[in-house]
This record gives C-alpha cells, sequence and structure tokens, in this order.
C-alpha cells in the first residue's frame, strides 16, 4: 500500500511540474515515517527523506491523548518516542532502527529540535511561542554549524475568509488557524530575516550532499 501511494504521488508530481524535473527528497505525512517506508525510498534513489521528528515531547502529547483522551489518532502520527533519539544533522539511517545512523545511501534530515529538551522548531512552535524562542533555537544551530530547515504546514498561510477552505480544514484545532493571517505573517517575516542573516540559503539536495558519505 505505502508503496502504491508513494507511486501515485510521483504520478501526480509529473502531471503537475512536467516529466523533467527529478523529485529527490521525501516528507511523509505527519511525520509518520518507518522502516518500510525508508526502504521503499532506498529502492527508488530517493536522496533523501526528512520525516524524523526528533522529539520526545510531541508523540509523548498523541500518546496521551489515545490513552487519557481517547481520541482517533494516526498509529505513528508525529512519529515515534524513540525518533527523540535520533542525530539532528543528516545522516544516513540504519534499516533496522532509522533513527540511528546506518549503511543505507538514502539520507535522512531530521527536523530541527533542541537539543536534551527536544522541543521542535518549525512553523507551528513558532506560532505557539513566538520568535524569541525561535531566535534562540537558529543560534543554537548556527553555533554549531548545523543546516537548518524550516518547515511550514500546508494551513500556515490560510486565510479563513479569503480562501474560504473545507470546513474539516477551517475547523481544525491547529495553531494557525487561532493566529490572524496577518500576525502569521509578520513571525514568518521574521524568521525568514533571522534565518537569512546567519544561514546561506541553499536547495535541500546541496545541504544532504554535503553530508554524505565519500
Amino acid at each position: 500500500k505505502k508503496e502504491f501511494e508513494i507511486s501515485r504521488m510521483e504520478e501526480s508530481l509529473k502531471e503537475t511540474i512536467g516529466s523533467k524535473v527529478k523529485v529527490v527528497g521525501f516528507r511523509t505525512p505527519g511525520w509518520d515515517v518507518d522502516e518500510e517506508t525508508i526502504k521503499i525510498l532506498e529502492k527508488k534513489n530517493y536522496l533523501y527523506d526528512s520525516s524524523i521528528l526528533p522529539s520526545f515531547l510531541i508523540p509523548l502529547k498523541i500518546l496521551s491523548l489515545k490513552i487519557f483522551a481517547r481520541k482517533k489518532v494516526a498509529s505513528n502520527s508525529c512519529g515515534r518516542i524513540s525518533y527523540g533519539l535520533a542525530p539532528l544533522v543528516p545522516y544516513h539511517p540504519s534499516q533496522k532502527k532509522i533513527y540511528t545512523k546506518g549503511p543505507l545511501s538514502i539520507m535522512e534530515w531530521p527536523i530541527p529540535s533542541f537539543p536534551i529538551i527536544r522541543y521542535p522548531i518549525f512553523g507551528t512552535t513558532l506560532f505557539i511561542t513566538g520568535s524569541k524562542l525561535f531566535e534562540k533555537g537558529l543560534n543554537h544551530y548556527h553555533k554549531k554549524e548545523y543546516p537548518f530547515m524550516f518547515e511550514l504546514h500546508g494551513v500556515d498561510l490560510l486565510k479563513i475568509k479569503e480562501d474560504n477552505p473545507p470546513k474539516e480544514i477551517s475547523s481544525i484545532k491547529h495553531p494557525a488557524i487561532k493566529l490572524s493571517y496577518e500576525k502569521r505573517e509578520k513571525l514568518i517575516e521574521k524568521a525568514i530575516i533571522q534565518m537569512k542573516k546567519k544561514f546561506e540559503i541553499l536547495p535541500a539536495k546541496e545541504v544532504v550532499k554535503s553530508f554524505q558519505k565519500p
């Protein structure tokens, strides 16, 4: 089933952007990645995957929702708690435990997260905690000379009134939906300015290649 879904995604992209553009990177919906997915991507010669969320916090929250609130959540939505042990820089994963280094040719580029506490750094957490904590995360990655990626969710720049999305999207409890578009736009604009000051903006494939084993 997973291989079929990935193949169908590839066909949809070809229909949208043309067959001359080669897709080299992949990210699963909801960071729901496992060993089977990586095996399929390896077989399809993908350069990198970016689905590991190296955080204990969000998977623990998802688990608590399942147990205490009895809410239906996808089995590995936001990944596994063990993924909190993954490296913070691109690495070749192991086939048996993809959150550890191994011999596979595909690269894994984890979602940026704070060390130790493993609090993730991306669009959603920017909306929750604001620019100051986001900048601290940037400073850490800059000091360590780690590559930084900025992930945005599909709803992060959604204008509820103007875009008129379906009810199943507009009614979800997402931090991006709770904030006005103007506030989100200012936060993202400030984040981009901060990133440009500290990092060179490069295509993901160039960053990943610099971490490949010779």
